[in-house]
């Protein structure tokens, strides 16, 4: 059933699905660069050794992202700019601005992505084990940043 406006038909779904559409192969070279889950939580739990430290580290860091990507919702570049909160009075209520995590909360805020106009606000639950880890790194960092600078000039 169309939907009208001022006169004009709109219809919500214009288009049939096709959901046995041919789509592009993989190339070889996309095939052989493809990796699988175990083979990034192998590698994720390797950078584990170094993040147990002390000293925080360009490990830290790809530790960090491994862990994002590999317990959390895929998400593009939207952790890049993260900022860590303890709990919500620490934010100052900026909570229309950037993306955040409240650690006390277990929760990441996401208002800063390509599509935000669109879909305002996203709000994701994220796990205790992650949580933790993120706890971690900005005691070992002393940087409120999800993805901190490291001051040495080693090269990922």
């Amino acid at each position: 059933m169309p939907l009208i406006i001022m006169g004009k038909k709109f219809h919500i779904f214009p288009k049939k699905v096709d959901s046995n559409k041919n789509y592009k192969k993989a190339s070889e070279k996309d095939l052989k660069n493809q990796i699988t889950q175990e083979q990034i939580e192998t590698i994720r739990d390797k950078y584990k050794e170094t993040f147990e430290q002390d000293t925080c580290s360009h490990s830290d860091v790809k530790y960090i992202l491994l862990s994002l990507y590999s317990w959390m919702p895929l998400r593009q570049q939207d952790y890049l700019n993260t900022i860590i909160y303890y709990n919500k009075l620490e934010n100052n209520n900026s909570d229309e601005e950037g993306n955040y995590i409240i650690l006390y909360e277990n929760k990441l805020y996401i208002n800063s992505y390509k599509t935000a106009k669109i879909y305002g606000r996203r709000v994701l639950d994220m796990p205790d084990h992650l949580i933790e880890t993120i706890t971690r790194l900005r005691t070992k960092s002393r940087q409120n940043k999800l993805l901190p600078q490291i001051s040495d000039q080693t090269k990922f």
